[in-house]
């Protein structure tokens, strides 16, 4: 297992008048190579989550392991572990340094004593996968850019470090339609194509639904649900009580089925809907829809 969580609690500033327990027994297991996704409302953990799986916090209660090794607090092994494990949060535009897209790619690479010749490399090819043409990118200054083209810098400064785990808070916040499009399309590509195990934090179930093969639900602090999405969004009442509401495609199938339609409920893509309803109008069922 490559990241095991086991009977995880923290709390936020213990013993004082604003203390907070922000984590509460959590258990869950990520393998190797896996798209997951964290759901939940804001303020139900998520974010305090993922800052223990490459040790940004440490646990209250309870313990994380990586390869079967708990994370402590060793200066020499959690720089390791952070090369391995990368977060990117919220905003990772606010995150960039140099003054080129070359350079602020290029810095990581550079950090760990590669030659020019394999950081070259590494920054052609994490340029590539966010869809920035090297020659055309490489020498822009980081200010002459939209907001768009500096979040896709972001990713590939950490692409550039090849990393094993890469986990996405949010990383569509604050985008158009049109961005978020292309930012999730190319972390759906980052995955397919580098293997590398994924973890999206999000609030926004359409775009969990369609990427992630295994979610967990927070609420309060604590894990209440767990599984593939056809489980997790197999009907309204669970995730209503948890703040959460079913993916916009998958809310149509189930509007149909209750008004006596054979239908699928597992479905999340206008694509899969579409087919869904000409299979539906060659039965001739449900006409009075």
């Amino acid at each position: 297992m490559l990241i095991e969580v086991l009977d995880l609690s923290f709390v936020y500033m213990p013993g004082t008048p604003f203390e907070v327990k922000a984590l509460r027994n959590v258990n869950m297991k990520i393998k190797s190579g896996q798209f997951v996704g964290i759901i939940g409302q804001t303020g139900s953990g998520k974010s305090t989550l993922i800052q223990h799986f490459n040790g940004l916090l440490q646990p209250s209660e309870g313990k994380v392991l990586v390869d079967g090794k708990e994370i402590l607090r060793n200066s020499l092994a959690l720089r390791y572990l952070r090369r391995r494990i990368v977060l990117l949060f919220q905003y990772p535009e606010h995150q960039l340094f140099e003054e080129t897209v070359y350079e602020d790619i290029a810095l990581g690479p550079k950090n760990l004593g590669l030659s020019g010749k394999e950081v070259d490399k590494r920054v052609w090819d994490a340029m590539r996968m966010v869809e920035l043409d090297f020659s055309k990118y490489k020498d822009r200054p980081l200010f002459d850019l939209s907001g768009g083209e500096m979040r896709r810098v972001a990713i590939a400064g950490v692409l550039a470090m090849q990393p094993e785990v890469l986990i996405l808070d949010e990383p569509a916040a604050g985008m158009d339609p049109e961005g978020r499009r292309a930012i999730l399309g190319q972390i759906r590509r980052i995955h397919k194509e580098k293997g590398l195990t994924l973890i999206l934090v999000s609030h926004n179930m359409d775009e969990v639904s369609r990427l992630a093969d295994s979610l967990f639900v927070m609420y309060e602090g604590e894990i209440v649900l767990s599984g593939s999405p056809a489980v997790i969004f197999g009907g309204y009442s669970r995730l209503e009580q948890y703040g959460l509401t079913l993916p916009t495609m998958t809310e149509l199938m189930h509007r149909l089925k209750e008004r006596g339609c054979s239908v699928r409920t597992d479905v999340f893509t206008a694509s899969e809907v579409r087919q869904e309803l000409l299979a539906l109008s060659r039965k001739g069922d449900c006409k009075s829809v």
